[in-house]
């Protein structure tokens, strides 16, 4: 996966008030190839108070 790409990714997301949750990259093993982008784990959901 290219860096830019999810990049690009992320930034549409902030345009858009849309959270971004980065969950790794390639393949299925996290310890090995690790979630950071940008020297940061992102992990954000959306707000679903506002839907009750």
């Amino acid at each position: 996966m290219e860096t830019e790409w999810v990049r690009t990714i992320r930034v549409q997301g902030e345009e858009q008030k849309i959270a971004f949750f980065f969950k790794q990259w390639r393949g299925v093993q996290k310890h090995r190839f690790g979630r950071v982008l940008d020297n940061k784990t992102y992990d954000e959901y959306p707000n679903l108070s506002c839907l009750i």
